[in-house]
């Protein structure tokens, strides 16, 4: 059985979508636009994981994280992310 996913928490993000690069470009390809979701480093933000998603509660729309890393200043966590394009 698959089940649903859970909302754990809410938290604003800042939104970059990636630019140039073969990957980059390969994923457009594929249907899928790659982005850098930027958020602050908490108690719930440190247990992310790539098997989590992340959901923009304004338009709904899901991306799938594919890894999560501090920045430089450890103040917040950088998440790679895909979301499908229609």
């Amino acid at each position: 059985t698959v089940s649903g996913f859970q909302e754990r928490f809410v938290v604003w993000a800042r939104r970059r979508y990636l630019r140039g690069g073969e990957g980059v470009q390969a994923a457009r390809l594929e249907g899928k636009q790659p982005l850098i979701l930027t958020i602050r480093r908490s108690s719930q933000s440190q247990r992310i994981t790539s098997e989590w998603r992340a959901r923009d509660v304004r338009s709904g729309v899901v991306y799938e994280i594919r890894s999560v890393e501090p920045t430089e200043d450890r103040r917040d966590f950088d998440l790679l992310c895909e979301v499908e394009t229609p």
